[in-house]
């Protein structure tokens, strides 16, 4: 961990603080260790599930060969960059 540079309090039921610390007993850690430990885990997983996007083999496969496709940008699509370009003089 690095050093600390900022705090959290947060105020638990006597259930909840046993079992943390029991659970840091448990791991050799402090309870305040613990906690963090726990925190950092499930920002970590929250913040990939909310930035990254999996896709199948197949949709990977399909975008892929989309991509590699050379093809002219359509109508809609000239147009549609035409109004953004006049929008952004």
């Amino acid at each position: 961990m690095s050093s600390s540079v900022g705090r959290l309090d947060y105020r638990v039921s006597r259930d909840v603080k046993q079992k943390i610390k029991q659970a840091a007993a448990m791991r050799g850690l402090s309870e305040t260790s613990f906690a963090v430990n726990a925190l950092v885990v499930e920002a970590e997983r929250v913040i990939q599930s909310n930035t990254i996007t999996a896709v199948s083999a197949r949709d990977w496969e399909r975008l892929n060969a989309m991509l590699q496709r050379d093809s002219q940008p359509s109508a809609h699509l000239r147009a549609a960059a035409a109004r953004f370009k006049k929008r952004s003089e």
